[in-house]
């Protein structure tokens, strides 16, 4: 299943040559310490600095659907070819996301709580879940199979097994997937009260780690079943639903996703050269996913967890993830540098093998992790045919 045509902004970036150049280079200029968004205090978050372009629709207009319409127009030029392929029924949508327009309701209740008087502006639309897809749906003119996966934090890795069942059900023959996440006051506050917000900078698989830095971003890819590029070759799902927020300490369900993918790309895990490690930077989830991974790869693969580059994209993470991954493959990686794991060296015990800054090879199949509240679980392999 091909993976091309990306769009990409974050914290990193708003092209696809921005954010490997900054990825490649250990770039953390996105990760911006803003007050207020945590009651009294600062903290750091991965901040989009890019003007987006305008929605007149004041349905549709709030930033997560302005991150993706900035990432459909890089991708505009393969979509019209694609539009010339096939019909408008034959394309779906598949979307991973969490806070819609989350962020611009609440701006409107907390004047209702001030004023006592509700504007006549606000949309419950912008709480839907579905309404980016349906956003993106009018944009690009499709009549396809269209909606919204809200898995939490694997909701943009798990767009990718939707998206291509869609496909090998001949239910479509192309699929837009992707993801869109915005920073957003309730779910910031939301991971603090939780103890999960980082006193600084992410600091994933240190000793030292002491919790997450929250982003915002948009990745969007164009999915046909094709055996040339890079292709999704497999993905791994699980639901160990072990509590409500905390990871499984055994792995248990990080480590049946992982293995499914393997398994689903008809690989062994020596095969695997990089992974993109979930690394949220919290207590649980790095000693867990370490543990889970060790077991099953040893020290063979090369990791790094991008998070403490761009932020936890929450919704939009595993996508963008996904898409770093991708980056790292393409022909715009002509160095074959790979995106460092960036954090104080205070390595926990038994740590992993982690990517080095400047560090260059060749590598053919990639793995992301992303990981979710309720044991829901995502792991998805790409790679490249290309043994030149």
């Amino acid at each position: 299943m091909k993976l091309s045509a990306l769009g990409i902004i974050n914290a990193l970036g708003s092209s696809k040559s921005e954010v490997l150049r900054a990825a490649c280079s250990s770039s953390q200029r996105g990760l911006k310490k803003i007050a207020n968004l945590i009651p009294d205090r600062e903290a750091y978050f991965g901040v989009v600095e890019q003007e987006l372009p305008p929605i007149k629709n004041p349905t549709y207009d709030f930033r997560t659907n302005r991150l993706l319409l900035h990432c459909f127009y890089q991708i505009e030029n393969e979509w019209i070819e694609l539009t010339s392929k096939y019909a408008p029924h034959r394309i779906g949508i598949i979307l991973g996301s969490n806070n819609t327009g989350l962020e611009k309701f609440d701006t409107h209740i907390k004047s209702y709580f001030q004023s006592k008087k509700m504007s006549a502006d606000l949309k419950i639309k912008w709480l839907e879940e579905g309404a980016p897809t349906e956003f993106l749906q009018t944009v690009a003119k499709t009549e396809g199979i269209a909606y919204t996966v809200s898995t939490a934090c694997s909701s943009g890795a798990k767009v990718f097994a939707t998206a291509r069942n869609l496909i090998n059900s001949d239910l479509c023959d192309a699929v837009l997937v992707g993801g869109t996440d915005d920073l957003c006051a309730f779910t910031i506050r939301g991971f603090n009260a939780l103890g999960a917000y980082s006193s600084g900078i992410t600091n994933p698989f240190s000793k030292n780690r002491d919790g997450i830095n929250i982003g915002e971003g948009a990745a969007l890819f164009i999915m046909e079943k094709n055996r040339e590029g890079i292709e999704i070759l497999g993905i791994g799902e699980s639901s160990d639903a072990y509590h409500v927020t905390s990871p499984d300490p055994l792995g248990t369900g990080a480590k049946q996703s992982m293995q499914a993918a393997i398994s689903d790309a008809s690989l062994n895990p020596l095969d695997i050269s990089y992974i993109n490690l979930h690394g949220t930077g919290t207590f649980h989830n790095d000693s867990m996913e370490s543990a889970a991974v060790k077991e099953i790869f040893g020290n063979d693969p090369i990791c790094a967890s991008t998070k403490s580059l761009t932020g936890h994209l929450l919704g939009a993470a595993g996508t963008t993830e996904v898409a770093l991954c991708w980056l790292m493959l393409s022909n715009l990686n002509e160095d074959r540098l790979l995106i460092p794991h960036i954090y104080d060296g205070d390595d926990m015990e038994d740590p992993l093998t982690f990517a080095k800054s400047g560090q260059c090879k060749k590598i053919k199949y990639c793995l992301s992790n992303s990981f979710a509240f309720g044991g829901s679980n995502a792991s998805v392999i790409i790679g490249t045919n290309d043994d030149a």
